[in-house]
């Protein structure tokens, strides 16, 4: 795309707005001619250079110096536009990028062109950004956003605000160091300020960010429904659990669960010792590999590397119950249900503790098991790998509820 054709593609988005202008909310050009005097010297326009050439090359995008107010009128015939820096494969981008807010809306992670992003931007009526990274390009994106008159509304789907720092999963589990995680959220949150609205994914994260934006929302994390899988496509192999051993799950997006797995190794490591024929455990995800120490005991266990998302539901279908300890914090309590989710669109009940969002999907021995302590932990899986056949029926009503209630 040339840049005759993405400034008239912008002012036909923007036509209250000269391309003349355009060029100047695009790029500071004599920034770029001072950090590449080859383009000064073949007297190329630097807009012209970056879109066509310099990006492609590596060159550095030199932000114009936008302040924060608005100078044109709000556009209120736009589209909604989604923006990540997140991984692809990240939980958070596919959740909310795509099945949350993505229906009619552009979705652009951080790998999107220039020219794309722009225009992005200016058909935007609202522009969505998920978990931003406080750095000069987002800086710049808030400001252009503030100059075209697009609303900015901050998406959250965890609790990163600074004064929760020594609740953090990467905190306790010390898999980062606590400073490090503090300097990023204290950078990130002030993003905050500049928000006309925050979407949260929780109750909980929305009551503590009151006061802190002028709207707050409630949407909670769906998965569509092409993802659930047919009675008949699951139910069928779930009536054999007389035959063989129970098959459980523990699923983590990363090391940070590792205080929270702690919670159930002694529980499980119990089990195995007493009844080691009767279950088999399997890990998944980013975390220790703790199968070994199963398999010595004579426990069936294995490690499964992070998967793509479709194919981990396809891993969890092949179990029978996924366990979800989580420590009992705040930072847990503001946490989604999306294993939950996940797990139940397969027909697998869930084993959870008793954070916010677990409780208020799952109730104790029908649709899931709720667990507070070690010994209820303990007893409820004991009696699950005993009975494997229990989660037939607690599957089908998992299955059910996640349909109903955290389906799109």
């Amino acid at each position: 795309m040339t840049v005759n054709t993405i400034i008239s593609t912008l002012h036909s988005l923007r036509p209250d707005i000269s391309e003349d202008e355009i060029k100047h909310l695009i790029l500071n050009d004599e920034k770029y001619y001072e950090m590449y005097p080859d383009v000064k010297k073949a007297k190329i326009c630097a807009v012209d250079h970056f879109v066509r050439h310099g990006e492609a090359e590596g060159r550095q995008w030199c932000f114009p110096n936008l302040s924060f107010s608005k100078k044109f009128p709000q556009k209120v015939d736009g589209k909604k536009v989604i923006y990540s820096t997140l991984p692809a494969e990240s939980g958070s981008f596919i959740y909310r990028g795509f099945y949350v807010n993505g229906k009619g809306s552009l979705v652009l992670g951080n790998d999107a062109q220039t020219a794309e992003l722009l225009t992005g931007i200016f058909s935007a009526e609202e522009i969505i950004l998920l978990r931003p990274t406080n750095n000069e390009k987002m800086q710049y994106i808030i400001k252009l956003c503030r100059k075209l008159g697009v609303k900015l509304s901050l998406d959250l789907d965890d609790l990163l605000l600074p004064e929760y720092i020594d609740l953090l999963g990467e905190s306790r589990s010390g898999t980062i160091s606590k400073r490090q995680v503090f300097e990023h959220m204290l950078k990130d949150s002030a993003l905050i300020l500049a928000a006309d609205e925050i979407i949260c994914s929780t109750q909980k994260i929305a009551e503590l960010h009151v006061g802190l934006a002028r709207k707050i929302t409630i949407s909670k994390n769906k998965l569509p429904t092409y993802l659930f899988k047919k009675n008949k496509s699951f139910f069928g192999d779930k009536l054999d659990h007389k035959k063989r051993k129970a098959k459980l799950l523990y699923l983590s997006g990363g090391f940070s669960h590792k205080k929270d797995y702690s919670l159930i190794n002694g529980v499980l490591l119990r089990l195995a010792q007493e009844m080691p024929n009767k279950f088999s455990i399997n890990f998944f995800g980013k975390l220790h590999d703790y199968s070994e120490i199963f398999n010595t005991i004579g426990c069936d266990s294995k490690f499964i590397p992070l998967r793509p998302f479709e194919d981990m539901l396809d891993t969890i279908r092949e179990h029978d119950l996924v366990l979800v300890p989580l420590e009992n914090t705040v930072f847990n309590d503001a946490k989604s249900n999306i294993k939950f989710i996940e797990a139940a669109s397969q027909g697998v009940p869930v084993i959870a503790s008793t954070a916010s969002e677990y409780l208020s999907c799952i109730q104790d021995n029908v649709n899931g098991w709720l667990c507070e302590n070690e010994i209820e932990w303990y007893e409820k899986l004991r009696h699950i790998i005993s009975t494997p056949s229990v989660v037939y029926n607690v599957g089908i009503n998992a299955h059910k509820t996640a349909l109903k209630e955290f389906s799109i």
